[in-house]
């Protein structure tokens, strides 16, 4: 796939960024697709257009990654289904792009978890559009011949990071005596680095043949550093308090995985484990 055309939505984003550089170190010739193009904050010299320009022009794309937050001209959403049915709205753009020009879609998504998490907002709104937009990608990979990746993906990236949130509330309560109060304490969170998910995205186009059979091909990114908040919450608790009691019954601590010792992204030559207990110690926040 080395050479290729490839136009990459959500650029300026957690993942969109390491993507980038990903792709270009790989020899893909990449355009980067931005909501305002005068609002272009790429690193280094790209071939940048707009939104608009890109959903109407008519080139062809090999590849089409979207790893967009969302499509539309407000810059802030308060209400977390508003983001998803924004991004459920870029969603069918890009169907009716790729039905117009060709191209093989990878765009990404999450759980429909029923409690989402850290979010106090019902189920049904939050996971409307989510569905809506996997529906959408069903009934149109029926019709385009071309496959399309619906990578799933636990809460692990996003503006500022969600992974960040999530530890440095936990090490904050841990701070103060106090076990973390969770919304949804099994939902599971990976906690590797953004250049993972990008490696394994870019191994994925170098090997898309493989999944030529499958017009919608829906497949999870994981790894040994993934597991559920409250597995993770307890193993912390019974290192700092052994004798006290499980924090949650449902808890399997003993099948809790520990992070790559490099974990690049926590800036720390150790695990996710001895990170979080460090940061507990340390009288200055993460």
């Amino acid at each position: 796939m080395e050479g290729k055309n490839v136009a990459l939505l959500g650029a300026t984003g957690f993942l969109g960024k390491q993507i980038l550089l990903d792709l270009v170190d790989s020899g893909f010739r990449v355009t980067v697709v931005l909501r305002n193009s005068k609002n272009n904050s790429i690193p280094f010299p790209a071939r940048i257009v707009n939104l608009k320009k890109f959903l109407s022009c008519k080139e062809e794309f090999d590849l089409i990654i979207n790893c967009a937050g969302y499509y539309s001209k407000s810059s802030r959403f308060i209400e977390v289904y508003k983001i998803r049915k924004s991004n459920y709205l870029l969603i069918k753009k890009l169907i009716k792009f790729r039905k117009r020009n060709g191209g093989v879609l990878i765009t990404f998504g999450s759980y429909f978890e029923q409690t989402p998490v850290w979010k106090k907002i019902t189920a049904t709104y939050y996971t409307k559009y989510k569905l809506k937009a996997k529906k959408k990608l069903v009934i149109s990979a029926k019709k385009i011949s071309l496959p399309t990746f619906y990578v799933y993906l636990f809460d692990t990236y996003g503006e500022e990071d969600n992974r960040s949130k999530v530890l440095t509330y936990i090490i904050g309560e841990f701070k103060v005596g106090k076990l973390p109060i969770l919304t949804n304490p099994l939902e599971s969170i990976n906690w590797s680095h953004k250049a993972d998910i990008a490696a394994s995205i870019i191994t994925l186009i170098n090997n898309s043949n493989k999944y030529s059979s499958y017009r919608l091909h829906e497949f999870q990114i994981r790894s040994l550093d993934e597991f559920r908040l409250v597995d993770f919450v307890n193993t912390i608790s019974s290192k700092i308090a052994p004798n006290e009691s499980s924090y949650n019954k449902d808890s399997e601590s003993d099948h809790l995985f520990d992070c790559a010792p490099d974990l690049i992204y926590f800036k720390a030559k150790y695990n996710i484990i001895d990170f979080t207990l460090a940061s507990i110690q340390k009288k200055e926040s993460i």
